[in-house]
């Protein structure tokens, strides 16, 4: 399995935990993406130069103040995938608008329908797993970003959710990326940082819990920046 969240998901269920031999390839280290999109500018572009310069070259560096680089991997649930769909929106946007280079507009305008995008196909893998609440992620729409424990319990109920099945769905949206945790610092952390271990994510943070939505989802949840 290339993505690590399946292979740790069926994992769960074998009763021959151990016996495998796998290969982890680890999708959390920026400068890993910037390789890849360094590689393939490179490719189509014929220019070899270090990646700020092939960055600069075709989008604008910064997003209302943010590397944009970074502004727009912030956006992805790290997988290789999510991030050159996302590249590939921007470049068609502007190209679509007659520019010459990726402007903060382009992005902003590309990071609409990426949103909608994603929050569909979490919805699908969801649907997949737990059939039974096909539109729980439906529920955040137009809630802001982050949620005591007891609110987001409540959005479950309000989703038709049972009281007895809260914590497996909402284990479900940590382990999609859907929902994160929020440090006392501030900090937010996803399960893709702890290799799609949930539990362990859940330790390592102070109660009371405090969850946030992914900044993927924001726009097409309408939640608000924070």
């Amino acid at each position: 399995f290339i993505r690590n969240d399946i292979y740790e998901h069926l994992l769960v269920a074998t009763p021959d935990k151990g016996k495998d031999t796998a290969v982890e390839l680890d999708w959390t280290d920026p400068e890993a993406f910037q390789e890849i999109v360094s590689r393939r500018i490179m490719v189509s572009s014929g220019q070899q130069q270090p990646f700020e310069l092939l960055w600069s070259t075709f989008f604008d560096t910064h997003v209302y103040g943010e590397e944009s680089f970074s502004y727009l991997l912030r956006r992805t649930l790290m997988r290789p995938r999510d991030l050159l769909q996302l590249l590939r929106r921007c470049v068609n946007v502007a190209v679509n608008r007659g520019h010459s280079k990726v402007s903060q507009s382009d992005i902003l305008q590309a990071e609409k329908t990426y949103s909608e995008a994603q929050l569909q196909d979490v919805s699908f893998e969801l649907r997949d797993i737990s059939p039974d609440y096909p539109d729980v992620l439906y529920s955040f729409i137009d809630s802001g970003a982050v949620f005591t424990e007891a609110t987001v319990r409540t959005k479950l109920e309000a989703a038709g959710v049972p009281a007895d099945q809260g914590d497996r769905v909402l284990d479900l949206l940590l382990w999609f990326g859907f929902l994160g945790v929020v440090k006392p610092d501030g900090e937010e952390r996803y399960a893709y940082q702890y290799k799609y271990g949930v539990k362990r994510m859940l330790r390592d943070v102070a109660r009371p819990l405090r969850f946030v939505i992914h900044t993927a989802f924001h726009q097409a949840l309408g939640s608000a920046r924070h």
